[in-house]
């Protein structure tokens, strides 16, 4: 690997551990110009970078304003499914009192397509859209339109690392779909506690496996640590040697 190419990788990977890390609050503008200044590089480099943790899902993208953080930290994490706990068990209990035979059997159908979907190893776009609309379903059957408008807001926060999740942890959705399968039980029951505990087991195993998936570091401050921005200050400025040298050559 030429040190052109090392660089662009040691900033790639600096600016995606910050991202996982919670550096960039949710929604926040990623400022290229900034960045390239502060490794004192290029902004090629630090825009190859962007537009591959966009591929990933890890940031989103406006023409208007660019590259933003779509991801989330530990502690939002662990808020988010908190508040999930609350409002997905109003939505499936209420909705269970609302649904007749064919609306429940109507979700274990969208269970039975889950999997389908990850037998057949289809695209993670396809599997993580089924789970999506397996909760929207149920938001619908609740006929609570502004808990439905919350529930929303709450999954868009989340949206981008769970398309991530699925396609890093294809294995352990097996057991998601079945937790799904399991609230449908409860939900036939049309009893409280037996729901909140289903969407609990649920809840608990997803966000406790998105959890696992973040790099060990859990420090939200500093844009990059001392030694990664020595490295990549130490490889631009071997690039822009190289660059000068080659340019006296022609």
């Amino acid at each position: 690997m030429g040190t052109k190419d090392l660089l662009s990788t040691r900033i790639y990977k600096a600016i995606k551990k910050d991202v996982l890390d919670g550096v960039y609050p949710l929604g926040e503008k990623i400022n290229e110009n900034l960045l390239a200044k502060t490794l004192f590089v290029s902004r090629t480099p630090v825009h190859n970078a962007l537009k591959a943790l966009h591929k990933e899902g890890l940031l989103g993208y406006n023409r208007n304003v660019g590259y933003y953080s779509n991801i989330v930290c530990r502690q939002d994490i662990t808020e988010i499914y908190a508040i999930r706990l609350v409002f997905d068990t109003l939505a499936a209990y209420q909705a269970s009192l609302n649904m007749q035979e064919e609306d429940f059997l109507e979700l274990e159908r969208m269970n039975e397509e889950a999997i389908r979907v990850l037998e057949e190893k289809a695209d993670t776009v396809k599997l993580h859209a089924v789970a999506r609309d397996f909760n929207t379903k149920i938001s619908f059957f609740s006929g609570m339109s502004r808990l439905a408008s919350l529930q929303n807001i709450i999954f868009g926060y989340l949206e981008g690392f769970k398309i991530l999740y699925f396609r890093k942890s294809m294995p352990q959705c097996l057991d998601t779909i079945k937790d799904r399968c399991l609230i449908v039980k409860a939900m036939r029951t049309r009893k409280r506690d037996l729901i909140e505990q289903a969407i609990k087991n649920y809840l608990d195993r997803i966000s406790e496996n998105i959890i696992n998936f973040l790099p060990n570091s859990s420090k939200s401050t500093s844009i990059f640590e001392a030694e990664t921005f020595s490295e990549i200050k130490a490889l631009a400025q071997e690039q822009a040697e190289k660059n000068l040298s080659e340019e006296n050559i022609v």
